[in-house]
């Protein structure tokens, strides 16, 4: 599959090039400003959560998406100084939108609800009380519309390179996952870990998310 996948990133790269129009927010408008909103938003809630929790956390998925879109929201501030960070704003986009969207969706539906039943009893009123903490509630509810204000400030229609470079994305995510943290017994996800006799259908689920959302965002726009 990633013999595949990068097979294709020329033909993917050129028409990227070619269908994109990449809008960078004016400085001052309100667009702008709302961007930079968003970044700095996420910038002073993952120092809090580094100064708790320490950097470790980051590795997981759900922090990674939530750097995903500080970045996307930093760069597209900059755009309008920097064609790099222009390019590297409409490339970090859908992966950023995307993984707001599954954190959000796979958390809030399912995950929460395995780990609170796999907890011994004494342990589960812990669990709620940490769930409801100020900053879970950001990364794992209102990730999901500060991404979509995100997307929606400068919309544009989403083209195949943009699900492509979330698929490549979310592939190298599930590798590190399987063969580096969940091999050295952090099971963070367990619906994720291949030892369940389920993953098939999360993996296949997961997958169905990120191309609705990516239908829906088509169609919005368009």
């Amino acid at each position: 599959w990633m013999v595949v996948l990068l097979s294709m990133i020329p033909r993917m790269a050129q028409s990227y090039a070619q269908d994109v129009a990449r809008i960078a927010p004016t400085p001052g408008d309100r667009s702008w400003w709302l961007t930079v909103a968003i970044a700095t938003w996420c910038l002073a809630l993952s120092a809090v959560m580094v100064r708790q929790w320490t950097i470790w956390p980051f590795f997981s998925y759900t922090l990674m998406c939530w750097s995903l879109l500080m970045l996307r929201c930093a760069c597209a501030a900059l755009g309008h100084y920097s064609h790099v960070a222009l390019v590297a704003a409409e490339v970090l986009r859908f992966p950023a939108l995307a993984g707001a969207t599954i954190t959000t969706v796979v958390w809030n539906c399912l995950l929460q609800f395995v780990i609170y039943y796999l907890l011994p009893p004494n342990r589960r009123p812990g669990f709620v009380k940490f769930n409801f903490q100020f900053l879970l509630v950001n990364i794992h509810v209102l990730n999901l519309p500060l991404a979509f204000a995100s997307h929606f400030l400068t919309p544009r229609p989403l083209v195949f390179f943009d699900l492509w470079v979330t698929g490549v994305w979310m592939y190298t995510y599930a590798l590190f996952y399987i063969f580096v943290i969940d091999a050295r017994g952090f099971h963070l996800y367990p619906i994720l870990t291949p030892r369940t006799h389920w993953c098939f259908f999360v993996y296949n689920g997961i997958l169905g998310l990120l191309f609705g959302v990516y239908r829906l965002c088509q169609w919005i726009v368009e």
